[in-house]
């Protein structure tokens, strides 16, 4: 198991990985995603060799690396609803730990805004402290009823999840929800607030640069 952690770290970092890797499925429990992804986020923040800002990136790919092998023992309809819903998810599972240490109005400006108001009403109803082994849909379902994630149903409207930034946002995406192919990651530019999606190297030299940023509006 841990070789599969540090695989997966290695797809963060952009490292190479064998052909066989990364087209093999793979199908696992909700539980074993959540946790896949927080001990791939605690892999990288303890890595001394990278700086705050290839930090910030990298953690920000786990969730996608993770939530993407969760196939499900159902059938699902639509299944690119699906990922993007569980991707959500499990961003919120993951940042729960940061939201019970702050505040919620820094926690909103810590993560993206959208996204975090919806963790945060999660946060907030009585579901979410429940364990049983089908979280993951009560969750979802929960969701549903709170009318939140509501943003992934115009994205799976569509089936070219490789069209370009400006283009997911012609169709009625927000800038602040645009979806990047692989590993690449969604970066905005200052001056314009204009998205991109770029590798993970240049959205670290782009930060660094002042030419970038992750959140929309900084």
């Amino acid at each position: 198991m841990r070789i599969q952690f540090l695989v997966l770290s290695l797809a963060v970092f952009g490292l190479f990985i064998p052909a066989f890797a990364q087209t093999t499925p793979q199908t696992q429990t909700y539980s074993e995603v959540v946790d896949e992804a927080k001990i791939c986020k605690k892999l990288i923040q303890d890595d001394t060799t990278l700086t705050d800002a290839e930090k910030t990136v990298a953690k920000r790919l786990c969730a996608n690396q993770a939530a993407s092998k969760m196939v499900g023992d159902v059938e699902i309809k639509n299944k690119r609803l699906h990922e993007l819903r569980v991707k959500n998810l499990v961003q919120c599972e993951t940042w729960h730990d940061n939201y019970k240490v702050t505040t919620e109005e820094t926690f909103k400006i810590l993560k993206p805004r959208q996204l975090a108001d919806d963790c945060i009403t999660l946060y907030n109803d009585s579901i979410w402290s429940y364990k049983g082994k089908d979280r993951s849909q009560k969750l979802l379902e929960r969701a549903d009823e709170l009318m939140i994630f509501q943003i992934v149903k115009i994205k799976a409207k569509f089936v070219e999840a490789s069209l370009p930034p400006l283009k997911q946002v012609e169709k009625g995406i927000p800038k602040t929800h645009v979806d990047c192919k692989g590993d690449l990651v969604l970066i905005y530019k200052v001056l314009t607030k204009k998205p991109s999606c770029v590798k993970s190297d240049t959205a670290n030299l782009l930060i660094e640069r002042g030419w970038g940023s992750l959140r929309y509006g900084n």
